[in-house]
């Protein structure tokens, strides 16, 4: 792990999914109780991870859980990730503004994109930021 932890090339799949779980969560938080901090701190959390090679606080926790169980580094490439955070950013910052302008089908229907797309990285590792990226790529390589 620690040859390809010290890449920016990779990332572990398994500290993607357990970030991606945690976006579920707190976005739910967000949602239900009507708090607009989960959606600051996740516009914080995913902004430090597309924007900066700095660590962001999912990050740490999900390798403390990794490090807690022992879990087999699961080598991915990075770019995606990187890309795909960029959009997390988006949406969550997007979000937290509309939240404070009380355009509740706006935010509902943002975080329906998020936790229905965080989830389905968290559980079935279908990584539809991935899939955007490649899109993206394929169109600026064909121009």
């Amino acid at each position: 792990m620690e040859k390809f932890e010290k890449s920016s090339l990779f990332v572990d799949e398994n500290i993607v999914r357990i970030i991606a779980l945690n976006v579920v969560l707190l976005t739910l938080i967000s949602l239900f109780f009507g708090f607009q901090f989960p959606f600051f701190f996740l516009s914080a959390d995913f902004a430090l991870r597309a924007f900066t090679n700095q660590p962001s606080p999912l990050v740490a926790f999900a390798r403390i859980f990794v490090d807690l169980f022992k879990l087999k580094p699961k080598p991915i490439k990075a770019n995606p990730r990187k890309f795909t955070a960029g959009i997390g950013f988006i949406i969550s910052f997007s979000a937290f503004i509309l939240s404070f302008l009380n355009y509740k089908e706006a935010v509902l229907i943002l975080s329906g994109i998020q936790v229905i797309s965080a989830f389905l990285e968290a559980f079935f590792r279908i990584y539809l930021g991935s899939y955007l990226f490649q899109l993206v790529v394929r169109k600026t390589k064909v121009n």
